[in-house]
């Protein structure tokens, strides 16, 4: 947004026109058409200025101004002297002109003039003439959204009146209200109101090792409210990327140390720097290098010069591309996190469904599955299988004499104890109440022995504190390993089971190994 204060003292030169238009015009999104009427000087200083960003055309006085506006594409920027000489043939030509419109049309525009020479009565004779009254009666009336700008009253001589007629396509929105007196009306340009939120957050990287076309890229794009951050090549570019959250980088091809080619194979990369648009700008346009530019990851491709409407366009353009994008990542990213949760639970409810809540050892219906698993596995390969079953001696004077919470506290004491001695291979099992089952997988049932008195020795030495108490619990083992004889897994449970019995038949705390032949005696 500008704002500029005309000095009454400076003269009417063209080289302070070029300044001003240059100053006032920096927020319109392309190249300026500008028509010049009665002021060859201006025209001339705009001709011959390098730096000047204008499409100048030139008229001699307000009718034939008229006329261009009739014939022509509208113009961005209307230069008016502020006191026009007019010829007769002028007079003739402008009566010529208002006999061809109908009544309808004539009160129109005198009514529009009319609100015009209200708004514009700050020269120093206090009105405008017909002639420019009717140029800008017809410009407001051709673009309803045209901004005066008005110079002060008291310049002497007067420098020229200047019209921003600015398409609406351009700038959707405008305002051009009134300063104290001796100051120009500000023009502020307005961004897509779709895009002026979302714009303003975004950082563009412009590269360029050539400094005018930098600043060509940097004004247009800070004008239509990008943050932007320049480089002057590919190498001062990747510091910039590792350091900036930058979401797009328009970068020229051809650039020392590291052109914009290497510069977007590096981005493509990279994926860590997340989601960039890369849009890569060269004079050199032919298929092979558009095929090339794709190739390296490019997302568009612009040739040079380019208009910067068709620039700010196509930023636009990659700014939808962008939130759809991001949109789709966070949508990724949400599927993601609802999958996790999801085979979290999954796990959970596995966890419910297969094992025992106090202990966190398998339940019987699993541990029976398991071993089933095991038996038919040690029958296919002729493998030793061995299980070992106990439970803990007098556990129902235990809880009757301590309670059950003690009960509980000594079963889950009980079961830390088994899964810090059994090997990888094994699995323990909570058959119900006190009562547990060992599978050990390709052990033989001297092996299972030695398992079994090594774990009844560790729960022997365990202490259980209850309010202030250090209690302990035995336990009483059967180990069976199967053999021949047996045709299904209740058999060698049943093994394990009758000599376990035998163990608390004979003393308690102790191991016994069931015997097949004294089985069948």
């Amino acid at each position: 947004m500008h704002e500029t204060t005309m000095d009454p003292n400076i003269s009417d030169t063209g080289g302070e026109i070029v300044t001003m238009l240059q100053t006032k015009t920096t927020n319109i999104h392309k190249l300026p058409r500008l028509l010049s009427v009665g002021n060859d000087r201006t025209a001339t200083a705009l001709a011959k200025d390098d730096n000047t960003l204008f499409e100048t055309h030139t008229a001699h006085n307000c009718l034939q101004a008229i006329e261009i506006l009739e014939d022509q594409a509208p113009f961005d920027v209307i230069l008016i002297d502020s006191y026009p000489s007019h010829t007769a043939q002028d007079h003739a030509t402008q009566k010529h002109t208002t006999q061809k419109h109908n009544a309808q049309e004539r009160n129109a525009r005198q009514s529009k003039t009319q609100v015009c020479q209200n708004e514009t009565q700050t020269l120093a004779d206090g009105s405008l003439d017909e002639y420019q009254a009717s140029l800008i009666e017809k410009a407001k009336r051709l673009n309803p959204y045209t901004t005066i700008l008005l110079p002060p009253p008291s310049n002497d001589p007067p420098i020229d009146l200047v019209i921003l007629a600015v398409q609406r396509s351009i700038l959707s929105d405008q305002a051009a209200t009134r300063h104290e007196e001796g100051e120009y009306c500000e023009l502020r340009s307005a961004i897509d109101p779709d895009t002026d939120n979302y714009t303003q957050k975004q950082i563009v990287l412009v590269v360029d090792d050539d400094p005018s076309a930098l600043n060509y890229a940097e004004r247009i794009l800070k004008n239509s409210g990008y943050t932007v951050i320049t480089a002057t090549n590919g190498k001062e570019a990747i510091n910039i990327i590792r350091d900036c959250e930058v979401q797009f980088v328009v970068t020229d091809w051809c650039m020392p140390e590291l052109d914009g080619l290497e510069l977007c194979i590096w981005i493509r990369g990279n994926e860590h720097i997340g989601l960039v648009y890369v849009m890569l700008i060269t004079a050199h346009y032919d298929r092979q290098r558009l095929l090339q530019a794709f190739g390296a990851g490019a997302d568009d491709f612009l040739k040079k010069p380019y208009d910067p409407q068709e620039l700010v366009i196509r930023m636009q353009s990659a700014g939808r591309v962008m939130r759809l994008e991001s949109d789709l990542a966070r949508h990724n990213l949400e599927n993601q996190k609802q999958a996790a949760e999801m085979a979290i639970l999954n796990s959970k409810l596995h966890e419910l469904a297969t094992t025992d809540e106090l202990t966190q050892l398998l339940n019987r219906r699993q541990g029976i599955n398991r071993l089933q698993d095991q038996w038919e596995n040690a029958a296919r390969y002729k493998l030793p299988l061995s299980v070992i079953l106990f439970d803990i001696d007098h556990f129902k004077k235990f809880n009757d004499t301590h309670g059950h919470a003690a009960g509980d506290a000594v079963l889950v004491s009980t079961a830390k104890r088994v899964k810090e001695l059994i090997r990888t291979a094994d699995f323990a099992v909570r058959i119900g109440g006190e009562e547990f089952l060992i599978v050990c997988p390709n052990t033989p049932c001297e092996g299972a022995m030695v398992l079994a008195e090594r774990l009844r020795e560790a729960i022997a030495e365990a202490f259980v504190s209850i309010d202030g108490n250090n209690l302990s619990a035995a336990i009483s083992l059967g180990v069976a390993e199967r053999d021949e004889s047996m045709d299904l897994v209740d058999d060698l449970v049943k093994a394990a089971d009758v000599a376990l019995y035998e163990a608390k038949n004979t003393g308690r705390n102790r191991t016994c190994l069931h015997n097949p032949v004294a089985a069948k005696v």
